[in-house]
């Protein structure tokens, strides 16, 4: 018959504390795992997009005149170019990626809707695809496809608010970019 030493008995005693304490912290990390989870669930996630793709935006662009603002990412660089004594072009861009988009503003002595009957009488060679009015903050737009000389196919959005005219303009590539800004503009 066997009897166990004190010595034997310890080291099965430590041996059984290491276990446990094992076993202790694999079941914490595994909860503190699934609170963090239930968290971000539980946390409000900001649905800018028309389509429900969650966007993260962490800054806010805001124009003094005309006055109106918008959410945008951080990590863009803004860049303003007074265009002679009228009008101005606002360009956000993230060099890294190369996604963009400016916002043209030029003062506009008609309060008026744009629509495509308009536009192509005041610059008839224009390209305006696929074109859908849209409501942004309130306001009647014209959103639609085009070219420009800068950023080859575009998507657009026009509109005249308060004496000034509003030309924005993304790439085809920024295009769900666009939309996710788009729906975050205020007067």
């Amino acid at each position: 018959m066997q009897t166990n030493t004190p010595a034997q008995s310890s080291s099965l005693t430590t041996f059984t504390k290491l276990i446990i304490i094992f076993f202790f912290l694999a079941v914490s990390g595994f909860v503190i795992h699934l609170l963090r989870l239930e968290i971000r669930q539980t946390l409000p996630m900001e649905q800018d997009n028309p389509f429900g793709t969650p966007t993260v935006f962490l800054g806010t662009f805001t124009h003094p005149d005309p006055s109106f603002s918008f959410r945008y990412p951080t990590d863009f660089d803004i860049d303003i170019f007074p265009d002679g004594k009228r009008g101005k072009a606002v360009l956000f861009q993230n060099k890294r990626t190369g996604e963009g988009f400016q916002v043209y503003l030029t003062p506009f002595e008609e309060q008026i809707i744009l629509t495509p009957d308009r536009i192509r009488q005041d610059i008839p060679d224009v390209v305006l695809d696929h074109f859908q009015e849209i409501r942004i903050s309130g306001v009647l737009t014209l959103f639609f496809a085009s070219q420009d000389e800068v950023f080859g196919d575009t998507y657009e959005v026009w509109f005249v608010h308060q004496g000034t005219l509003f030309q924005i303009t993304a790439p085809s590539t920024s295009v769900n970019l666009l939309k996710q800004i788009l729906v975050t503009f205020t007067f």
